[in-house]
C-alpha cells in the first residue's frame, strides 16, 4: 500500500511458523500477512475467487474474528482475513496466487502490506513533570540553527508584536510565523474549546459512537476510565501488544474527544465528554502498525457501530503522487456503504520556516476522508501541517492540553492533535442533525469559520460547534 503495487513485479513469501489457534482467539491476530488484496468492490464473489485461486475454507468455530473479518484457511494452514465491507483481504501469497487473484476478474489489485506510523512528532510538553523531562521535537532544518538566537530573536519579536498592539497597531505577519498566545486560556476550559466554540452548545455527543484508532488508551486515566469501566468490549488490540496505551499518543487523542467535563487536573479540554468512545490499538507503543493491523481495526470499528473514525496516522506522500488506492477505496466503501465519516491527520512533514510545504499524506490525501490541518492560538496555520488541495478544515493543534499516558496530562503540537478536535466536534453535530456519513461531513465544512488562510492550507476553515 504505502509500496509499489504488484502487478509487475511479485514477491514470493515463506509462511512464518503460525501461533496455535487458541492464540489467534486471544490476540485476534495470526502470522504476519505479506500482502493486501484490493477488491473491485464488496462482493461475495470476492470469496469464491479466494476459494478457487487459493483453495481456502472457513476452519471449524472461527469463521468470523472480533473485528468482523471472515477468517478462512488454506489447505497448508495459512490464514486468509476477508474484509468484506471494506473490499479487502490479507493474506501471505505466492507468486502464482497473485497472478490467479488479478486473472479472477473481481480484483483491482495486490499491494505488499506496508506499515503506518504517527506523523512526525513535533512537541512534547509533560504537565506536572520536572522541567528535564520536556522533549522539544523539531525538523532537522529547525534543529541545525541555534536554540538559545531562535529563542531570543522570537522573544524580541513577541515584545514588539505585543506593544505595537496594545498601542493600536495593526501588524501584518505570514501566516506560517509562530507567535505567543492570542487565544488566553480560561480556568474552566482550554483555548481549544474556546475557540472552537464549545462554549455556546449544550450538547455533548451523546449517542454517537467515536473510535479513535492509535496507539491504544490509559485505561486506567481518571478522566477517561469511565469510558471502559463497563464496556470492556469497547477497546481492542490488533497489535500484540496490550490495548494499555504506553506510548502516550492514543491517550491524548482520545482525551480531545472525550475527557471529562471536570478533569481530575486543570481546564476541561474534551470536546464531547458523552459519546460512546472506541480505543482500537492499530499502533504498538512504538507508533508504527502494519495495514493489516488498521484495516482489522477499521473493520473492528465499523462492525461496533461507530459513526466516526479518527485517524491520527499516516504515511507521507511525494508531490504528484495520487492518494493511496487501498485505502481510498476502504475509505469510499466506509463512507457511502456505511455512512461513516473518517476524519484523518494531514501530517507534520512541512517545514514552512525554512520554505517547506509537504503535501497531504495518506489516507488523508483520499476524497473520502476529512482531512485536517493544524493552526495556532492565532488561527495561523502551524508550521509544520501539510497542505494541498485535499484539506478539508482545521482545527487547533499547538499546545493542545490533554490527557497522556500514566495518568498524567500533556501538551502536544501536531495535526495528531487537531483530528480529533474536528471528530468531537463532528460527534456533536452528529446528536444535534441526526446527520451521518457524507452528509456530516458536508455540514462540518458549512459550518466552519473562514480563516484568512488559502484553501490548501487550511480547507474550509476552523472546525465550529
Amino acid at each position: 500500500m504505502s509500496n509499489e503495487p504488484m502487478r509487475e513485479e511479485h514477491r514470493t513469501s515463506k509462511v512464518s511458523t503460525r501461533p496455535s489457534r487458541a492464540s489467534i482467539a486471544a490476540l485476534n491476530v495470526s502470522a504476519v500477512p505479506s500482502h493486501i488484496v484490493l477488491f473491485k468492490k464488496p462482493s461475495e464473489d470476492n470469496e469464491k475467487a479466494l476459494n478457487d485461486v487459493m483453495r481456502t475454507s472457513m476452519p471449524p468455530g472461527t469463521a468470523e474474528l472480533r473485528s468482523g473479518a471472515r477468517l478462512l484457511e488454506t489447505e497448508d494452514g495459512r490464514d486468509v482475513r476477508l474484509y468484506r465491507p471494506l473490499g479487502v483481504a490479507a493474506a501471505t501469497l505466492t507468486d502464482e496466487e497473485i497472478e490467479g487473484l488479478l486473472g479472477a476478474g473481481v480484483v483491482r489489485n495486490v499491494y505488499r502490506n506496508g506499515t503506518r506510523h504517527l506523523p512526525r512528532p513535533v512537541q512534547i510538553q509533560l504537565i506536572g513533570h520536572d522541567q528535564s523531562m520536556q522533549s522539544t521535537l523539531r525538523s532537522a532544518a529547525v534543529r541545525s540553527v541555534d536554540r538559545d538566537l531562535i529563542a531570543y530573536m522570537r522573544g524580541q519579536r513577541d515584545s514588539i508584536d505585543n506593544f505595537l498592539r496594545y498601542a493600536g497597531e495593526q501588524i501584518e505577519i505570514a501566516p506560517h510565523v509562530r507567535q505567543g498566545p492570542m487565544v488566553q486560556q480560561t480556568g474552566e476550559r482550554s483555548w481549544c474549546l474556546d475557540m472552537i466554540g464549545v462554549t455556546a452548545t449544550t450538547e455533548t455527543g451523546s449517542g454517537i459512537v467515536v473510535a479513535v484508532l492509535d496507539t491504544g488508551m490509559d485505561l486506567q486515566h481518571p478522566d477517561l476510565a469511565r469510558h471502559f469501566n463497563a464496556h470492556p468490549d469497547n477497546f481492542e488490540t490488533f497489535v500484540g501488544q496490550p490495548v494499555q496505551d504506553h506510548n502516550g499518543h492514543g491517550t491524548h487523542c482520545c482525551g480531545v474527544v472525550a475527557g471529562a467535563v471536570k478533569p481530575m487536573r486543570g481546564p476541561r479540554y474534551g470536546v464531547a465528554p458523552d459519546v460512546t468512545l472506541l480505543a482500537g490499538k492499530v499502533l504498538k507503543n512504538s507508533g508504527s502498525g502494519r495495514d493489516d493491523q488498521i484495516i482489522e481495526g477499521l473493520m473492528w470499528a465499523a462492525t461496533k457501530g461507530a459513526h466516526i473514525i479518527s485517524l491520527s496516522l499516516g504515511s507521507a506522500r511525494s508531490t504528484g503522487d495520487l492518494p493511496d488506492e487501498a485505502y481510498d477505496e476502504i475509505g469510499e466503501n466506509l463512507l457511502k456503504q456505511r455512512n461513516i465519516l473518517l476524519v484523518a491527520a494531514t501530517g507534520n512533514e512541512s517545514d514552512r520556516e525554512s520554505g517547506m510545504i509537504a503535501p497531504v499524506g495518506d489516507p488523508a490525501a483520499s476524497p473520502h476522508y476529512l482531512a485536517v490541518a493544524a493552526i495556532d492560538r492565532e488561527r495561523r496555520i502551524g508550521w509544520f501541517s501539510c497542505a494541498g488541495p485535499e484539506v478539508g478544515i482545521a482545527a487547533p493543534g499547538l499546545d493542545v492540553y490533554a490527557a497522556y499516558k500514566g495518568g498524567t496530562y500533556a501538551k502536544l503540537d501536531g495535526t495528531s492533535m487537531a483530528t480529533p478536535h474536528v471528530a468531537g466536534a463532528a460527534a456533536i453535530w452528529a446528536q444535534r442533525t441526526g446527520k451521518r456519513g457524507e452528509e456530516l461531513r458536508n455540514l462540518v465544512k458549512s459550518k466552519a469559520l473562514l480563516l484568512p488562510l488559502s484553501a490548501e492550507d487550511g480547507g474550509a476553515g476552523l472546525v465550529r460547534v
